[in-house]
This record gives structure tokens, C-alpha cells and sequence, in this order.
């Protein structure tokens, strides 16, 4: 039970990692055998996040305060809001299901050749 417990754990941890640049460039530099560079650079990347989330938090909840007393004390202003939150809602759905190759969005092989590239880039391999 506890080993299953640990592999769970650690399944659970390296499928947590999200795939970009900074997740490729860790896994090639300790991968090189560079581990403390990569450890290094996975630490600041962290803090680097910690902070957008706390600047993100701050200026949210500034945001919120400013706000809280025109939303709740005036019926219309409520209804301006929920409204508005509903067509961006609708707005963005209607992006996500729109069907590639449309109005200017590349179709789904020229992303996958993007992306193919930059992993590419990131890894520092050249050769295709």
C-alpha cells in the first residue's frame, strides 16, 4: 500500500509538470548532466511565478474593492456587469469552437510544424 502510495506520488508529480519552454530547457540541461543548473533554473522560475500571482492577487483585490461598492449598490450597474461577463463568456466559446482554417487562424498542420519547431529550438536539436 505505501508503495503504491509513493508511485502515486510521483506519477502524480511528473505529470503535474506543464509542458513549455522552461519545463524543456530543465529537463535538457539535467538530462546534459547539468542538474544543479537545472534545479537552479527551475527555483527562479518558481519565485518568478510566485511573484505574477502575488502582483496578480494584489491588483485583483484592489480591483475588486474599487468596484464592490458600484456593483452591489446599484441594480443597473449589477446588470451591466453580469452582462457584460456573459458576452465575454459567449464571445470566447464561440472562438473555441470555431472550426480551424478560418478567418485567419493557421490550420492544424502548420501549428503542429510551429510547435514541432520551437520544441526543436528549446532542446537544441537542429537536425529534423
Amino acid at each position: 500500500m505505501v508503495t503504491a502510495l509513493l508511485v502515486g506520488l510521483v506519477v502524480g508529480f511528473v505529470l503535474a509538470i506543464p509542458p513549455g519552454p522552461l519545463a524543456i530547457a530543465c529537463i535538457s540541461q539535467a538530462l546534459a548532466g547539468q542538474a544543479r543548473e537545472s534545479v537552479a533554473l527551475a527555483l527562479s522560475a518558481s519565485a518568478m511565478d510566485i511573484g505574477y500571482a502575488l502582483l496578480a492577487a494584489f491588483a485583483s483585490s484592489a480591483l475588486v474593492g474599487a468596484l464592490r461598492g458600484l456593483v452591489t449598490d446599484n441594480a443597473w450597474s449589477l446588470l451591466a456587469f453580469q452582462g457584460g461577463c456573459i458576452v465575454v463568456l459567449v464571445v470566447l466559446g464561440l472562438r473555441y469552437c470555431r472550426p480551424t482554417g478560418v478567418a485567419g487562424r493557421p490550420r492544424q498542420e502548420e501549428r503542429t510544424a510551429r510547435v514541432t519547431t520551437r520544441l526543436r529550438i528549446c532542446a537544441g536539436s537542429s537536425s529534423p
